[in-house]
């Protein structure tokens, strides 16, 4: 309930209002050093990979919310013992598993609240997370993109966002 209030407030534009200056490299390392351990109790690993980070005007603890959900669906449904990368390069920032990935046909129904495709409607959680993930992009004016990785397998999500300033 908590979460399907939180994306109505998302969806709404609330908070906009607080926008500041984020550095992309810093929110990555703040959720790697956040789940990094988390991540290595479940077998797997957490890297990063930085390029040219930019910084982007937005609210960090959105941000670190979205980062969050994509990392935690990384390590539901990736492949066991993992490498879950996390990505920068400039105004980009990519969580990048290798799992099974989303089939082309269910990536925009897995943005909708409370879908689950049929390989997880069997697992935990309510359909929320990568709902979550589209309103806080959305609301931060940036891209969201779901594609294949090497040989049509694992997951890349990449948030792309308007530059504001370099580093």
């Amino acid at each position: 309930f908590e979460a399907l209030l939180r994306l109505s407030r998302i969806e709404s534009g609330a908070g906009r209002e607080a926008f500041k200056p984020v550095n992309l490299q810093d929110l990555v390392e703040t959720v790697a050093e956040t789940y990094g351990p988390v991540v290595a109790d479940a077998g797997q690993s957490l890297d990063l990979e930085i390029t040219e980070p930019a910084e982007v005007d937005g609210d960090r603890d959105m941000l670190v919310q979205a980062l969050a959900n994509l990392v935690q669906n990384a390590l539901r449904y990736g492949a066991a013992g993992q490498a879950v990368v996390l990505r920068v390069h400039g105004p980009r920032v990519s969580v990048i598993d290798q799992g099974p990935g989303i089939p082309l046909e269910e990536r925009e129904k897995v943005l909708q609240p409370l879908y689950q495709g049929e390989a997880t409607r069997q697992g935990e959680g309510f359909g929320l997370g990568l709902s979550l993930v589209r309103a806080i992009a959305e609301l931060h004016g940036a891209d969201l993109s779901l594609s294949d990785g090497r040989q049509g397998k694992c997951l890349t999500v990449t948030m792309r966002f308007p530059q504001l300033t370099d580093l």
